[in-house]
């Protein structure tokens, strides 16, 4: 999508790049989060622990970059289980905004997945 011309803004916790990591590519060390759920203290015997990570819910980043009002014309999540928490906490004018959504899925209570969650989505 960069080398299409798109901007893309990149999050990610656990990886350390610089701000301008490639053309029209941004990168920010933190991760996204449902505003019902903190992430804080998870841990993953594979994955890792969350730690002392920052991380933020979509609107607190849309905020931040100043898009509010924008359209995303895709959103790429592949959070290792916090999807369940994020898609059951997102509005109707949130999700109205997204284009398209990419995501991994995970089945597995060892990645926070239960039913009630999956209910709620």
């Amino acid at each position: 999508m960069a080398s299409g011309g798109c901007q893309v803004y990149a999050f990610d916790p656990a990886q350390q790049h610089p701000r301008d990591y490639k053309p029209n590519v941004t990168f920010y060390q933190y991760g996204l989060v449902s505003g019902i759920v903190d992430e804080h203290g998870y841990n993953h015997t594979h994955w890792g622990s969350t730690g002392s990570a920052q991380y933020k819910t979509l609107l607190e980043i849309q905020k931040e970059l100043g898009h509010s009002d924008t359209h995303i014309s895709a959103l790429k999540i592949d959070c290792e289980g916090c999807e369940w928490n994020l898609f059951s906490d997102m509005d109707d004018h949130t999700l109205s905004r997204i284009g398209q959504i990419l995501t991994e899925i995970h089945f597995t209570t060892t990645l926070r997945f239960s039913g009630s969650l999956a209910e709620r989505c």
